[in-house]
């Protein structure tokens, strides 16, 4: 064979070899990339996170309830109003055309964004007759009327009818951040639910959930915790109260949340014992919790140094979250005649924990 032709084929499978290999290599390549996310397109962007979207104060949400209850010359009709954020009013107009031209007395329900009954008791009707009303609710963003129902009164007798009576007590157990927040409640015999608003100016703005009392006719105390409050801070609130007749709201009362305004690990004193006999003795001491819920116990023992040797604590009792120092004690039993023990204070909150000095004593004979 001509030796260039031979070359010349030495050369085209060198070269078939390494296109093969290239070939083989770029297959590998795609295989392994399979499990690499691509690159965004250019219409692709990166998840966006919704912001948490605190509501503007605006006018109030108002529908009136098509339902309603006659008499020979009156009507119970209802609806639902929110006050979005500012002190709002409502009241029914009504009136023997859809023209309407009368209106109830306005009532007050405050200014949370909460969703809540708006009874309404229309008195001095004609018998017999078809009467048109509407819910309408007004705060200073504007005035909002639900749509138009109508009614038609009867023959049947009018039943004695009465809004509940409330009182605004003040308010008690207010640390730094709960409190319990009173008043009186009267139903004068209809079902009557109640609840307390409460905020940091005379708008208040927060509602608790609302509570139902039986139909009696008798003043009865009722309360509600509150938490999540802001220490060394102002708040205003009143109770509130509503039955078919109507929403009546009592008087505003305040309170002041205590401090500090940062709460820290609880301040410890050890104090002698007393009421020594020969196998107990009552433990004393002082624990300010310096505005968080704090733990407390007594440790003792023989050991000088309180250390692994003790081994014996006395029950864990718990004091609020005030920023008063308190005393606090606790009985030793079960000890040795004649016997000089050691002892301390204990006392935990979520800051640390504190441990008094080490106090002595010696039981008697």
């Amino acid at each position: 064979m001509n030796k260039n032709i031979l070359i010349a084929i030495l050369i085209i499978g060198v070269l078939g070899v390494g296109i093969y290999a290239a070939t083989r290599n770029s297959a590998d390549t795609l295989v392994d990339n399979t499990n690499i996310p691509p690159a965004n397109t250019p219409d692709e962007k990166p998840p966006v996170t919704n912001p948490v979207v605190i509501p503007s104060p605006s006018a109030p949400s108002v529908i009136t309830g098509a339902n309603n209850s006659t008499t020979i010359s009156t009507a119970l009709v209802t609806g639902q109003i929110q006050a979005n954020g500012a002190n709002t009013s409502y009241w029914y107009e009504y009136g023997s055309t859809q023209a309407l031209g009368t209106k109830t007395n306005a009532q007050n329900i405050g200014s949370s964004y909460v969703t809540v009954s708006a009874p309404g008791y229309i008195t001095g009707l004609k018998s017999s007759s078809v009467y048109y009303y509407r819910l309408v609710g007004e705060n200073s963003f504007g005035r909002v009327a639900g749509n138009i129902y109508s009614f038609q009164t009867n023959t049947n007798p009018a039943t004695p009818a009465k809004a509940p009576t409330v009182r605004t007590s003040n308010a008690t157990n207010v640390v730094r951040s709960t409190a319990t927040l009173n008043g009186q409640v009267n139903p004068n015999s209809s079902e009557t639910m109640y609840y307390f608003e409460y905020g940091t100016s005379n708008g208040l703005g927060n509602t608790t959930a609302f509570q139902g009392t039986t139909a009696g006719s008798t003043s009865m105390n009722v309360s509600v915790d509150i938490t999540g409050l802001s220490p060394m801070t102002k708040y205003y609130f009143r109770i509130n109260a509503q039955n078919q007749y109507g929403t009546v709201n009592g008087s505003v009362a305040s309170f002041t949340t205590a401090g500090p305004a940062a709460a820290s690990k609880p301040t410890v004193t050890t104090n002698n014992v007393t009421s020594i006999t020969t196998n107990t003795v009552q433990a004393n001491g002082r624990i300010n919790p310096n505005g968080a819920v704090t733990t407390y116990y007594f440790e003792y023992g023989t050991d000088s140094l309180l250390g692994s040797l003790i081994g014996t604590t006395t029950s864990t009792d718990t004091l609020g979250e005030t920023n008063t120092t308190l005393t606090v004690k606790a009985n030793i039993t079960g000890l040795s005649a004649n016997q000089k023990y050691y002892y301390r204070l204990v006392a935990q909150n979520a800051y640390g924990t504190v441990r008094g000095s080490a106090v002595s004593f010696t039981t008697k004979r």
